[in-house]
């Protein structure tokens, strides 16, 4: 080895241990609250040293539906849940803490730095994101049955090239509405026929489902997961996402 290399050798920067962002948002320390402007009641927190995150409350009412949110917590921590057994990386980390400035519950969620909701590029958003990100988070939409993926219920990032998904309430799993305009491209463009990769994604997924909210009584919840495994286990048999169930 030169004295050159063995210098470099003797110098080089160490690899640094990954950010455990979900003990950030447990036990960060808030050093700012703001609502979110234009996005009421959800407040963006800034956490010493670490950045920031979005704090959506539990109980939130839709006034438009006269339904009031009680399971947004479970929802959100569900759709994050299933994401990290695909191994997807769509779904922002997200954690179950209360704002203690006012003692309420809901959760906390990894502020995606240099990411835009993607009405921001109206129907260019798709230029804008890998067709790779657009195929997973069409698989992820279609098991979960999203009813709600507007442009404005997830973030492009044109310099990574990422998606991410956000808002896992009741109107994303339980309300009819608008479905999914990811799973919409993903068909327009023919990317339907999945990879062995996702295959095991999917295999894997199946595989656990029952294990995603043991504790959760409610039914609800139950139904959820018994129709994302029904999903899942089409997916597998067809290994492409088939057009007539949507």
């Amino acid at each position: 080895m030169s004295e050159v290399q063995s210098f470099e050798k003797q110098h080089e920067i160490p690899p640094q241990p990954r950010v455990d962002f979900r003990s950030v948002l447990e036990n960060g320390e808030i050093i700012h609250t703001e609502t979110l402007k234009g996005f009421f009641p959800i407040k963006e927190i800034a956490i010493k040293d670490d950045g920031k995150a979005l704090f959506r409350p539990d109980g939130f009412v839709y006034e438009r539906l006269e339904k009031r949110e009680d399971l947004r917590t479970e929802l959100e921590l569900l759709a994050y849940s299933i994401d990290q057994v695909l191994e997807f990386g769509l779904v922002p980390p997200v954690v179950s803490r209360k704002l203690s400035e006012e003692g309420v519950k809901g959760t906390f969620q990894q502020f995606i730095e240099n990411a835009e909701i993607a009405e921001n590029y109206g129907n260019n958003w798709p230029e804008v994101v890998a067709e790779s990100e657009i195929l997973k988070a069409a698989v992820f939409d279609f098991l979960i049955d999203a009813q709600d993926r507007s442009k404005g219920n997830f973030l492009v990032n044109p310099d990574s090239e990422k998606i991410w998904l956000i808002d896992h309430d009741w109107l994303m799993f339980m309300q009819r509405g608008i479905s999914s305009e990811i799973l919409a491209e993903a068909v327009k463009r023919n990317l339907t026929e999945l990879s062995n990769e996702i295959i095991k994604s999917i295999q894997r997924l199946y595989d656990k489902i029952n294990y995603l909210s043991p504790t959760s009584t409610d039914i609800k919840i139950q139904e959820i997961l018994s129709g994302i495994k029904n999903r899942a286990r089409n997916l597998l048999d067809d290994r492409k996402i088939n057009t007539e169930e949507i």
